[in-house]
């Protein structure tokens, strides 16, 4: 005796669309450029039709450039960039790269908010949105003087070397160490 079981699935179609967000460099120096990168990918089984991005970028930021991988390049008003994607295949994704330099004196961190949407109801929509915070490091500036005297001298004479060491911040330093290599036939 043999007894057969079938199930019968009904595979539901959907879209989903879902927004990463990653940040370079991280941390990121003061006053140094930072690319964020928003990638928007379609993990349903049907295409995602009129797909957007949003994304807010915090005060204080200069945006230098913006450039999508599909639909019209982003539009910038103020710290929120906007992206038409257009349409995303199943399994597809799109990328909207943003290029901002950050103030010398930027104190804190950067966070970073994004939002896809599309014409569909979207079946996970906890993904549609996403947050990133990005370090920002203080950064010192050192330089180095160096001055000799007498400008001129004879085998055996005395010579004074002046070594200055100054920071232009805008963070202080600590452990600064100094190491001046002198030729093996210098005396001091």
């Amino acid at each position: 005796d043999t007894s057969e079981f079938s199930q019968a699935i009904l595979l539901q179609p959907v879209s989903d669309v879902g927004v990463q967000l990653a940040a370079t460099p991280d941390p990121t120096p003061q006053g140094a450029t930072v690319t964020f990168q928003a990638v928007v990918t379609n993990h349903g089984n049907l295409p995602a039709h009129h797909v957007s991005l949003t994304a807010q970028l915090p005060g204080g930021l200069t945006i230098d450039s913006t450039s999508a991988t599909q639909g019209t390049t982003p539009v910038v008003q103020g710290q929120v960039v906007a992206a038409a994607l257009g349409t995303l295949a199943p399994g597809a994704s799109a990328v909207v790269t943003v290029v901002a330099q950050l103030p010398e004196d930027f104190q804190g961190d950067l966070v970073v908010t994004a939002q896809t949407t599309m014409d569909e109801v979207d079946a996970q929509p906890g993904d549609d949105s996403a947050s990133l915070t990005v370090h920002v490091a203080p950064t010192a500036d050192l330089a180095l003087n160096l001055s000799a005297g007498p400008t001129s001298a004879h085998l055996g004479d005395l010579l004074s070397f002046y070594l200055t060491v100054s920071n232009s911040g805008p963070a202080s330093s600590s452990n600064v160490v100094l190491a001046v290599p002198f030729s093996p036939v210098a005396f001091y």
